[in-house]
């Protein structure tokens, strides 16, 4: 990309430059096999300008030592990628028991992992099966002992058996406190006259309200008193 965008900069034909390119990258040795690009796919050098010998011997043990000098590299490079990263081998087998991360945090102050225990059911490569349902790489698991199970399996039984008893409690409370069905109402026998009547006295005759405050004496007035 930088071939192409140097040629357009240059008004210059960016195809002849992209091939350009690519013909002194396919003829540069790489640094991890030792060997150029075009060697490795025809199992010979490109031809060019320049005055060279012809090869007519097959190098026979050219594979091999380009996939020793390949896997080399790439020991090396994961090594240095481990020691940036921190990375710690997991040793978490099958039978052992887990903790998962949560896929969500509410807040800062809760625990990465859910409280819930699991237990190792399949391994393979990075990829753990816990409890026969759940598969997920080995970083969202951590490791715990026999004795931190147990007491998180306790703990997870009781509060299962609270949320139980509370929502039991709740559906008790809740049909204690539903109202009957509402009977027919009653039809009075008053007239519909009479009834029209009733109300519109009550609407001209305004009720009087009391305040129900208590009155007290102002401190003023006691000092002169």
């Amino acid at each position: 990309m930088k071939a192409i965008r140097s040629a357009h900069i240059n008004q210059q034909n960016w195809k002849q430059e992209m091939y350009k390119f690519l013909r002194q990258y396919r003829a540069t040795p790489h640094p991890s096999t030792g060997q150029t690009p075009y060697r490795l796919l025809f199992n010979r050098e490109p031809r060019t300008k320049l005055p060279q010998t012809s090869e007519n011997s097959v190098d026979v043990a050219l594979g091999e030592m380009v996939r020793t000098r390949d896997s080399e590299a790439k020991r090396i490079m994961k090594y240095y990628g481990d020691q940036r990263n921190s990375a710690v081998k997991s040793g978490i087998q099958v039978g052992d028991n887990v903790l998962m991360k949560k896929e969500t945090r509410g807040n800062k102050l809760q625990s990465v992992y859910d409280p819930s225990p699991r237990k190792v059911s399949d391994k393979k490569g990075s990829m753990v099966t816990v409890d026969d349902s759940v598969t997920l790489n080995i970083s969202s698991f951590k490791k715990i002992s026999d004795s931190v199970y147990s007491n998180l399996k306790d703990r997870v039984m009781y509060k299962t058996e609270d949320e139980d008893l509370q929502w039991q409690e709740a559906k008790s409370f809740e049909f204690s406190v539903r109202s009957p069905v509402n009977p027919r109402p009653h039809v009075s026998s008053t007239p519909k006259a009479d009834i029209t009547q009733s109300v519109t006295e009550n609407q001209k005759t305004p009720v009087m309200r009391r305040s129900c405050r208590e009155r007290r004496q102002s401190v003023r007035l006691k000092e002169v008193s």
